[in-house]
C-alpha cells in the first residue's frame, strides 16, 4: 500500500515515470547513456514516462496485486487515444500510434516519441489477457485471476489454448469473481490442460 501511494504521488498528467528525478547531471561514470549525460533528463527513458518500462510493467505488477483501478489508469496512460491524457496538440503523435516514451523535459512534457518502435505494444496486449482477464498458463492448465476496475462487473474474452477455442467470462461477485470457460464455471479459477497434453502426446 505504501509503494502504491508513493507511485500515485509520482504520476503526471500523461503517465507514470520510470523513475524520478532524471539522472546524469552531474554525469555518473559507467552508468550508460543516461548516467553519462548523453541522454538528458526528461528524454528517452531518463526520468520519463517510459511507456514500456513504466506504464506497461507497472500495470502488470498492479494486476498481480489486484489493484484494478490503478491498473486501468496505467493502461489508459499507456494507450495513446485518450485525449484527456495524451491530447494531440501536446503529444504530437497520432492517437492510434503507441509510443515508446512520453517526454518530461521542460517545454516538452507529455510529448510522445518513437511510435511503433517499442515492446510497449506486446506488453499492452499481454496486460489485457494476463492482467485484465487474468489468464496465466501453467504446466497443468490455465490459472485465471482477473483484475477489474471497481466499476466493471463483467468481462469476456476469447483465446485459443491447446487447439481449443475458449470463451472466458468473468462476473464480479460480492467476494471475488466467478470465472466461466465456454459457459462452465471453474473451480478456483483453474482450467485443466487437456489429457493429451498431460500424457505428452500433443503435437504442433
Amino acid at each position: 500500500e505504501r509503494v502504491c501511494k508513493y507511485i500515485v504521488g509520482l504520476r503526471r498528467d500523461y503517465g507514470y515515470p520510470l523513475f524520478h528525478p532524471g539522472i546524469g547531471i552531474p554525469p555518473i561514470d559507467q552508468l550508460g547513456r543516461i548516467g553519462s549525460g548523453d541522454l538528458m533528463p526528461g528524454l528517452g527513458e531518463n526520468g520519463t514516462s517510459y511507456n514500456h518500462g513504466s506504464n506497461g510493467f507497472l500495470a502488470r505488477a498492479l494486476a498481480e496485486v489486484g489493484k484494478g483501478d490503478m491498473f486501468y489508469d496505467a493502461m489508459l496512460c499507456l494507450f495513446p487515444y485518450d485525449q484527456a491524457r495524451h491530447p494531440i496538440a501536446k503529444a504530437k503523435t497520432a492517437p492510434y500510434a503507441i509510443v515508446n516514451v512520453y517526454k518530461a523535459a521542460p517545454g516538452r512534457e507529455g510529448e510522445g516519441g518513437d511510435t511503433f518502435f517499442s515492446g510497449t505494444i506486446p506488453t499492452a496486449v499481454r496486460n489485457i489477457y494476463q492482467g485484465l482477464l487474468g489468464v496465466h498458463a501453467e504446466p497443468v492448465g490455465l490459472r485465471i485471476t482477473p483484475c477489474l476496475p471497481r466499476d466493471w462487473d463483467r468481462i469476456d474474452g476469447k483465446i485459443h489454448y491447446a487447439g481449443e477455442a475458449l470463451t472466458i467470462t468473468v462476473n464480479r461477485e460480492k467476494k471475488g469473481y466467478q470465472v466461466q470457460v465456454n459457459g462452465q464455471p471453474l473451480k478456483d479459477g483453474f482450467y485443466p490442460a487437456p489429457a493429451r497434453m498431460a500424457a505428452g502426446t500433443m503435437t504442433g
